[in-house]
């Protein structure tokens, strides 16, 4: 690649965008409210990728919204009870040639950590001795992930803005995990945070005495509370903008602007993307398997997205082309799982093209 961009052709030999570096394992965190779509997005985007949670939970969801049979799933049944016991873990599933790994969800695993720790603990002059291995095994788990090359989806409960109550010092919102240090130093272990945003958010918290509905509330800076006791603004929400149909319930949100939570990206993606985090980590540069296979899809989904970029209708390029070519290509697999493809490239498809518009639009901003 020149380092020198001065060519004024438009085939290509501007360099791309995208920022990671071939090979390189992602390492994702996504937080948002129960309901909000983050289990399901990740059965759809990651199926060839290992599933660690509780009992019932993946399992429910592959069932219930995949609709596939749990046998299909690459799950450990919730067998791995903690954070700790899943690091040991980690060089036997990377082994495994499983495409990465989803922890459904991380809130709930550092509990576990917590708690183990606690016992474990017991009769210690350290109080803090817990909360600081918690931390500690969550940067291990960090580590070892990236040093097996395994791209890592961590979904997560949010933690709401709050203000110490000793030091007053104003703390935006996060992925919750559990103890004191864990969830401070957890999004700068991430490559990416995003938050999971649906149309149905509601107000929760108060300024003061002042609901947030409040016209004066909505207007408080919030920069006027990072060294305040005053409960700071956790929740004043726009509905989420989804011109999305029924494959999202939402956006995947990263404003820098918004000081009420911790969120970024280093993949130049916008702000408020559709929920398919694959489709946005593939056009970020990363190295996301398809199911193995179906590596073909990924040609029918670049040409689609760019299709569909251009403004050509939904139907005509998914059934007209899109669909017949999957329909005989895939003509001996399970039915079940045929459905389960054309979902994933009807979604992959219409995100891609939505990435693509908008970066076009940037390109366009400055003349390009």
């Amino acid at each position: 690649m020149s380092s020198s961009p001065t060519s004024s052709s438009t085939n290509g030999s501007v360099p791309p965008t995208q920022t990671a570096r071939p090979g390189e394992p992602a390492f994702y965190a996504i937080f948002g409210d129960s309901g909000s779509g983050k289990s399901s997005m990740a059965a759809f985007d990651f199926p060839n990728f290992y599933f660690v949670g509780p009992v019932g939970g993946v399992s429910k969801v592959w069932r219930q919204v995949v609709g596939l049979p749990e046998s299909w799933l690459l799950s450990d049944r919730g067998a791995l009870w903690d954070l700790e016991a899943l690091v040991a873990v980690l060089p036997a599933i990377a082994k495994s040639g499983v495409g990465g790994l989803v922890v459904d969800d991380m809130t709930i695993l550092t509990d576990r950590t917590l708690r183990k720790k606690q016992h474990e603990f017991q009769g210690s002059k350290n109080k803090y001795a817990p909360f600081t291995a918690v931390m500690n095994i969550t940067a291990m788990f960090r580590d070892t992930c990236r040093d097996w090359g395994l791209h890592t989806i961590c979904l997560c409960h949010p933690m709401h803005a709050w203000v110490d109550e000793r030091s007053g010092i104003y703390y935006a919102g996060r992925p919750k995990l559990a103890g004191r240090e864990a969830p401070l130093s957890f999004p700068g272990l991430c490559d990416g945070v995003l938050r999971a945003e649906t149309a149905r958010e509601q107000v929760t918290g108060v300024v003061g005495a002042l609901p947030l509905a409040s016209p004066l509330a909505a207007e408080v800076p919030l920069a006027a509370f990072a060294a305040s006791s005053v409960p700071a603004p956790l929740g004043v929400i726009a509905p989420a903008s989804t011109p999305w149909d029924e494959d999202w319930p939402g956006v995947l949100r990263h404003d820098p602007t918004d000081s009420r939570w911790i969120t970024k990206c280093r993949l130049h993606t916008p702000d408020r993307v559709p929920m398919a985090l694959g489709e946005i980590l593939r056009f970020g540069g990363y190295d996301i398997p398809r199911v193995k296979g179906e590596e073909w899809l990924d040609a029918v989904i670049a040409e689609g997205a760019k299709a569909l970029a251009r403004g050509s209708n939904e139907s005509e390029v998914l059934k007209g082309w899109a669909f017949q070519l999957m329909g005989e290509r895939m003509s001996n697999v399970h039915r079940d799982w045929q459905y389960f493809a054309r979902v994933r490239v009807r979604r992959d498809m219409k995100a891609r093209a939505e990435l693509l518009q908008r970066r076009e639009a940037r390109y366009a901003s400055v003349g390009l």
